[in-house]
C-alpha cells in the first residue's frame, strides 16, 4: 500500500489502528528496508561494531511513502519478530557521529502556530507524520549530494525512542534530534513525560540489527547490553541495561496472535511477505542498488577472468 493510501485510509481511525497495520505490514515484510550499516564505538577496553538502520522505519512504495512514528510498544513488536532492537542513548550519539549528512531539525510547532491550529492536538495526526516527512524530504533535496545513497547513514529527522536504565514503568524515552552546527540535542533523555502508548511526529525508530562484533567477533547484542562489564560501558551510560525491550518480558500487545519470531535476537531476518519487501525508495540515494548491480558485474568478470 502507497503511504498516501495508508494515510487516507487510517487517518481519523485513532492511533490504535495505524499502528495495528503499521506492525502488520512490517511483520508481512511490506515496508521500507533500510540497509543496516556498522558503526564503531572505541574505547580504553576495546571497540565494539553494532548495526543500525541508515533512516528511521518507513512504510509505503517506493514512490510513496513515509517515516513512521511509534508508540514503543508497536515498535516492539516489530524488533521482537526480526530479532531487532532499540539504540541507546550513546548508540544515538555514536550514529550520528558516524552520519556524513546530518539534516537541521524540523519542529513543526511554530509552522503550526501560524497557521492557527493546535500543536499539541496535531502532533499526534496521521497527517502530521506526513507532513513532516514531507520536510524531511525537503530538505534533503537541497542538502544531499547526488552520489549518496541509501546505504549511508542519515541522521537530524527525528528524535530517537531509546532504551534507557532511566524510562519509568510504562513510559517511553526519547532524545536526540541533534543540531548539525553544534551537535547539541534539542531533545535530551526524557523518561518520564509519556506513556509507553504515546507517539508524535517527531519520534523515530532506527532499529539495530540483534548482532554486534568485538574484536571480528560476533556476540548477541542483548547480551553485550546487559553484560556488567559492558566494554567500558560503550553502549550504555555506566551500568549495563536493566532491560533491552519494551513491555517486561511479555509479548507486545501489537503482535498478532499468529505471531512467531524470525530471527528472535539474532542478526536480523530478511523480511519476506505475500506481496513482497518494500523497495529502497527511489530518490537520490537510491543509487544503493546500482551499486549493488554494478559490484555483482566486477565480481562475474572476475570470476570467468580466472577461469
Amino acid at each position: 500500500m502507497k503511504a498516501s493510501e495508508f494515510v487516507q485510509a487510517y487517518q481519523g481511525k485513532g492511533q490504535a489502528a495505524w499502528e495495528r497495520a503499521a506492525v502488520a505490514a512490517a511483520i508481512a515484510g511490506n515496508f521500507v528496508q533500510w540497509p543496516f550499516v556498522p558503526v564503531t564505538v572505541s574505547g580504553a577496553l576495546g571497540s565494539v561494531t553494532f548495526f543500525a538502520a541508515t533512516d528511521y522505519f518507513a512504510i509505503g512504495e517506493h514512490d510513496d511513502w513515509i517515516r513512521m512514528p511509534l508508540s514503543p510498544l508497536a515498535a516492539q513488536a516489530i524488533a521482537d519478530h526480526f530479532g531487532w532492537l532499540l539504540p541507546t542513548k550513546k548508540m544515538v550519539d555514536a550514529i550520528w557521529q558516524a552520519s556524513p549528512t546530518k539534516l537541521m531539525p524540523e519542529p513543526m510547532r511554530p509552522r503550526w502556530e501560524k497557521q492557527g491550529l493546535n500543536p499539541d492536538k496535531r502532533m499526534e495526526e496521521l497527517g502530521a507524520f506526513a507532513e513532516h516527512n514531507a520536510v524531511i524530504e525537503t530538505q534533503l533535496d537541497r542538502l544531499v549530494p547526488s552520489n549518496l545513497t541509501r546505504a549511508d547513514l542519515l541522521s537530524g529527522q527525528k528524535k530517537d525512542v531509546i532504551l534507557s536504565n532511566a524510562t519509568l514503568p510504562g513510559h517511553v524515552t526519547i532524545y536526540g534530534w541533534q543540531d548539525p552546527k553544534t551537535g547539541k540535542p534539542i531533545q535530551g533523555v526524557n523518561p518520564s513525560s509519556h506513556p509507553d502508548t504515546y507517539a508524535d511526529y517527531s519520534h523515530g525508530i532506527r532499529f539495530i540489527r540483534g548482532d554486534a562484533q568485538i574484536d571480528g567477533r560476533s556476540v548477541p547484542l542483548t547480551a553485550l547490553l546487559t553484560d556488567p562489564q559492558n566494554v567500558g560501558g560503550l553502549l550504555t551510560d555506566g551500568a549495563p541495561l536493566k532491560s533491552t525491550r519494551y513491555g517486561g518480558k511479555g509479548a507486545s500487545p501489537y503482535q498478532p496472535a499468529s505471531w512467531t519470531p524470525t530471527n528472535n535476537g539474532g542478526g536480523g531476518a530478511t523480511p519476506v511477505g505475500p506481496s513482497g519487501p518494500s523497495p529502497v525508495p527511489e530518490t537520490k540515494r537510491s543509487g544503493f542498488f546500482w551499486g549493488l548491480a554494478a559490484l555483482g558485474g566486477i565480481l562475474g568478470l572476475y570470476w570467468w577472468a580466472r577461469r
